[in-house]
């Protein structure tokens, strides 16, 4: 982190502790100042700030899910699950909530949960680029490659990382090729057979 940027993570620590000693009892600050130090890389101090917010307002849906990302950050990821859960509780349409979950429940192997956080997340946002990629990804382990293909080609267009999706072709290739092409070659072997078709029928007259 350059000078300027740790001069302006001090300056939004102290403005956001002014906020606090302005109205204690208010969460919203309490948020704020976990998200600047979570900014710093203070992840305990963080923690410490957003577990203040919800001692405020249990049903802070920011700061639940923010606690849950640090926890994530920290390796804690039943707890992390926990908030982003609650986060949902409170707010159904949490995309990024849905999101993070998928991805806790794909790290501890639940594919099929991840699979349908994943679909959540892409029905809340169908430009949410990460969450297709992710979506492909689970498909390709359940060996669901139609389904696979379908969403890395929509993570690509809507600007996924090209070294993320040609890595997730070079796995796919190996295993399935790709609908569309299928659909061609299909075409064109049908093509082939009605030609031969034709020039058989027109050799026999």
């Amino acid at each position: 982190m350059g000078d300027r940027q740790r001069w302006w993570g001090t300056q939004a620590c102290e403005g956001r502790r002014r906020a606090i000693e302005l109205d204690p009892n208010y969460a919203a600050p309490h948020d704020n100042l976990g998200n600047a130090y979570d900014e710093r890389g203070l992840v305990d101090q963080a923690i410490a700030e957003y577990k203040q917010a919800l001692a405020l307002d249990l049903n802070f849906v920011g700061a639940h899910y923010n606690l849950g990302i640090v926890y994530d950050r920290k390796g804690w990821i039943d707890q992390a699950m926990a908030q982003y859960k609650r986060a949902i509780e409170l707010d159904p349409n949490h995309m990024k909530a849905h999101y993070c979950l998928g991805n806790a429940y794909r790290i501890k192997g639940s594919i099929d949960e991840a699979k349908t956080e994943y679909s959540r997340a892409v029905e809340i946002d169908p430009k949410f680029a990460e969450a297709h990629f992710n979506l492909a990804y689970v498909y390709y382990l359940s060996r669901r490659f139609d389904l696979a293909w379908r969403h890395l080609r929509i993570a690509e267009k809507l600007g996924m990382p090209t070294q993320n999706v040609n890595q997730l072709i070079n796995e796919l290739r190996k295993v399935s090729r790709e609908p569309s092409l299928l659909s061609r070659d299909r075409w064109a072997r049908l093509l082939r057979a009605r030609d031969i078709e034709f020039l058989t029928q027109t050799q026999k007259t």
